[in-house]
């Protein structure tokens, strides 16, 4: 599912702009906040917060990182990958790609099927892809915009740095921090099982949680300005992810999640070519 725009859980702690320290608040007890970088390509540490205190999932202190690299490592303790690459262009070319997409993209308000009723959101999205691969969520179907320029460059950038193939990508705008998206899966019939979302984000930095369906058990990391977000494997079988609303989030916000869907002849257009 896509979700659609619910409060968010545990939101209203201060958070402005993309400053780490700001938004521990915001995550509520008995959350993580972990594997954040920032800088790009550069990780600045591993953080634990709530009522673990700055303990880790096993119970262990962290180590302290310091340093220019280090692994990029699962958030998840089980049952699928979610991985924050940090923060993958500079702020300045971060700002203009916004600033571009704010402009050049066709934003148009979602539309959800809930509760036998249709819902027009106030978050603007658009849907992009190859010729033919149209989305079902929420009760509706969307037809694929041609690639413009831009995205199309940005997902050639996300498939360097992750190794796969991407063939279409959802984006959405959010005006600030009265929009945000509920717990979800993206777990659809016609997206490839178990396949890689990769996630750039763009403009306010915003918390982004998972929950486990059956332990309940919670995790949160921060997407700032530039970076990358990539999910893996299991993980839409076993956790939902949640993008809270903040009273405290003034500056507007957009994601690109570049996504493989089935084709009529079951293979991604991408996998036809060479990545270049």
């Amino acid at each position: 599912m896509a979700g659609e725009e619910v409060p968010g859980d545990g939101a209203g702690g201060r958070f402005q702009g993309n400053r780490l320290g700001s938004v521990f608040a915001e995550l509520g007890g008995g959350a993580s906040l972990v594997g954040v970088r920032s800088g790009a390509g550069r990780a600045i540490g591993q953080f634990q917060v709530g009522t673990v205190g700055n303990r880790g999932i096993d119970g262990k202190l962290p180590e302290t990182m310091t340093g220019d690299l280090f692994p990029i490592a699962n958030l998840l303790p089980r049952d699928g990958e979610a991985m924050n690459h940090g923060v993958v262009f500079a702020p300045e070319e971060a700002e203009g790609i916004f600033a571009r997409l704010h402009r050049e993209i066709p934003w148009r308000p979602d539309i959800i099927r809930m509760f036998g009723k249709i819902i027009s959101t106030s978050r603007e999205v658009a849907w992009m892809g190859d010729a033919g691969l149209d989305y079902t969520y929420s009760g509706e179907t969307k037809s694929p915009l041609p690639w413009t320029d831009l995205v199309l460059a940005l997902k050639d950038e996300v498939e360097r740095e992750t190794g796969e193939p991407f063939n279409s990508c959802l984006l959405n705008l959010y005006h600030d921090g009265s929009e945000g998206m509920s717990w979800h899966r993206d777990n659809e019939s016609s997206i490839v099982a178990d396949s890689m979302i990769a996630c750039l984000s763009f403009g306010a930095a915003r918390p982004f949680h998972f929950k486990h369906l059956k332990t309940r058990e919670r995790i949160s990391t921060v997407l700032e300005p530039g970076s990358l977000l990539t999910m893996n494997g299991e993980i839409q079988r076993h956790w939902q992810h949640a993008l809270p609303k903040s009273k405290r989030v003034s500056a507007p916000r957009i994601s690109l999640t570049f996504r493989k869907m089935k084709t009529p002849d079951g293979h991604l257009a991408s996998e036809r070519m060479p990545l270049g």
